[in-house]
């Protein structure tokens, strides 16, 4: 039966296929939209803004409070586009109890952050140091070469060794001797994860005459004359690994995710503008020998998470 449309509007038959063809690739760049946007923004992500980020300091430090979180929660507002929440928790069981309660941005020692839910939470930056000193940080043994023989220290002086705190992963070495300290719960640990210069000091003062440290702070009590090398040794014992990590809830929208690592990523590279939060924020990060982040990726930090396996674990600060 002809269609009395057609017949009172007749088209020519090239229009249709033009148009069909049009309809086509319009459909199939839509495909192609979604199929990269649930690479970049899965479904999971979609969830509300908490409007809180989550700093975990043991140290207490005020002035890293003021001029480094501070701006840091700012920065994550202005990315963000809500109002954001600081919360500084100064024990594991803080930490838990506002993570349980539900945070956006968390920012914490490697150690910790290997320990986030990994369905729940992603990794985006990690601390970047100043050039030349600019890459991850190492393990290191901080040594009394009058009670040394250059190796690890003997089991049976256990109150002669420290870490530098307990949630870094430059103070979890892969020694026989220091698993076997760990397992007997004779081990002591520094105060602070971002400075370990309170046990380097304990040591030069004559508390221990070993320290289990991050390798810069060791070589700048090195460097500045405060340990006289005739007397201590360094010696590598990790490789290197991520030093302090931002993290951010997997519920965020993705665009909020991608837009907070690269911004992180920006701050103090002289090519990129970063505004007056951002310089805020760049100055403030010198107290804590930083000079910025680079980015860090999901898979990066589970090759930590699986190789920290057999490693032994610190007790939980």
């Amino acid at each position: 039966m002809t269609d009395p449309l057609q017949t009172a509007n007749p088209v020519p038959p090239a229009r249709p296929a033009r148009a069909g063809l049009v309809v086509t690739i319009v459909a199939a760049l839509f495909v192609l939209i979604l199929a990269v946007g649930s690479l970049l923004w899965p479904a999971g992500s979609r969830g509300k803004v908490q409007g809180l980020v989550l700093v975990f300091d043991s140290g207490g430090d005020i002035q890293r409070a003021q001029r480094v979180y501070t701006p840091l929660a700012r920065f994550l507002e202005a990315v963000a586009g809500q109002d954001m929440e600081l919360k500084i928790a100064a024990t594991r069981l803080q930490f838990d109890t506002y993570l349980s309660q539900g945070v956006d941005f968390v920012l914490a020692p490697d150690g910790l952050s290997l320990e986030l839910n990994r369905q729940e939470f992603e990794p985006l930056v990690v601390g970047r140091r100043p050039a030349p000193r600019n890459l991850r940080p190492r393990g290191v043994l901080l040594f009394r070469k009058s009670g040394s023989r250059d190796g690890p220290p003997s089991i049976l002086l256990p109150e002669r060794i420290a870490f530098g705190d307990s949630l870094s992963l430059v103070c979890r070495p892969r020694i026989p001797e220091l698993a076997q300290m760990a397992g007997a719960g004779g081990l002591r640990f520094g105060p602070d994860p971002y400075d370990h210069g309170p046990v380097i000091h304990a040591a030069r003062l004559g508390a221990f005459d070993y320290v289990v440290v991050r390798g810069w702070d060791a070589e700048r009590f090195l460097a500045a004359g405060l340990m006289d090398q005739a007397q201590w040794g360094l010696r590598p014992l990790t490789g290197p690994v991520p030093d302090l990590v931002v993290s951010a809830a997997k519920q965020l929208p993705g665009g909020v995710r991608v837009d907070a690592r690269e911004s992180l990523a920006a701050l103090g590279r002289g090519s990129e503008p970063q505004g007056e939060l951002g310089a805020s924020l760049a100055e403030g990060l010198s107290l804590m020998h930083l000079a910025g982040f680079n980015i860090l990726l999901e898979p990066d930090l589970d090759r930590y998470r699986e190789n920290g396996e057999a490693d032994w674990q610190a007790p939980p600060e």
